[in-house]
């Protein structure tokens, strides 16, 4: 009797060793405290589905179990071409996308190129919060890294300078976090947020996206974006330890 306890024992501390070791790989990640309630709700399908390899600087990352990979868009718009991205949806929600998409087109300026790489030579820290007040040099840093955020450069950080500047109407994007973190074991550009209607009020979509220097060694960054989006809360919520898992996946060619 004295020897089944003792290895009920062992085996239970075995357990517990392991459960340990899966919730530190599964906070590899740094990323906003706000998420931690999303990021506790583990889900066993996690990392266990198909395997993207073989995009720009990725090697490869694991889809979700589950998740369902959307047909490739037809059509004009950078959107259509072959290999510009690829889409996962959930088996729940058609708009709850995990997706990868390339900016290697001539779409990122030598400037933003520059700013962006001296961004990820600082190594993992703080860009801005909106829990804080708007600075000066949160003003300056967002408008270096308009060219790599895209439409998310149309904030309420940067003053839609980027809606100014080029002409055109996109909707407004609240940044909620912006950092430097590593993925992977390299340094990304991490931010969540989420579209706004006109109004500046209403919450649309929200989305978490993590952007790499994919030509490293070229005079010019290419700019591959790896992210999570939902229409609604509690969908992106449910996704983002799904995620996490992902992100925890990847590897990076060298």
């Amino acid at each position: 009797m004295t020897e089944n306890f003792i290895s009920k024992r062992l085996r239970g501390a075995a357990s517990l060793v392991v459960l340990l070791l899966c919730f530190a790989q599964a906070i590899t990640v740094i990323c906003d405290p706000a998420m931690a309630q999303g990021l506790q709700a583990m889900q066993s399908q996690a990392g266990t589905g198909l395997i993207v390899e073989n995009f720009q600087r990725l090697a490869s990352i694991q889809m979700p179990g589950g998740w369902i990979k959307q047909p490739e868009p037809t059509g004009p718009g950078y959107g259509a071409l072959p290999g510009y991205s690829i889409k996962y949806h959930s088996p729940d929600d058609d708009d709850t996308i995990i997706g990868v998409m390339s900016m290697e087109l001539p779409m990122i300026l030598d400037s933003s190129s520059q700013a962006f790489r001296d961004c990820l030579k600082q190594g993992p820290r703080l860009i801005f919060s909106d829990a804080n007040p708007i600075t000066e040099q949160d003003e300056k840093t967002i408008q270096s890294l308009e060219e790599v955020l895209g439409n998310a450069a149309n904030n309420q950080v940067s003053k839609h300078s980027l809606e100014a500047k080029k002409g055109y109407t996109i909707h407004n994007y609240h940044l909620q976090r912006v950092e430097v973190i590593n993925v992977g074991g390299q340094p990304v550009l991490s931010y969540v947020g989420w579209y706004q209607d006109r109004d500046n009020r209403s919450h649309g979509t929200k989305s978490w996206v993590i952007s790499i220097d994919a030509t490293p060694a070229d005079k010019k960054a290419d700019v591959q974006h790896i992210y999570l989006e939902a229409d609604e809360d509690e969908e992106f919520n449910k996704a983002l330890p799904l995620f996490q898992n992902s992100l925890n996946t990847i590897k990076w060619k060298v």
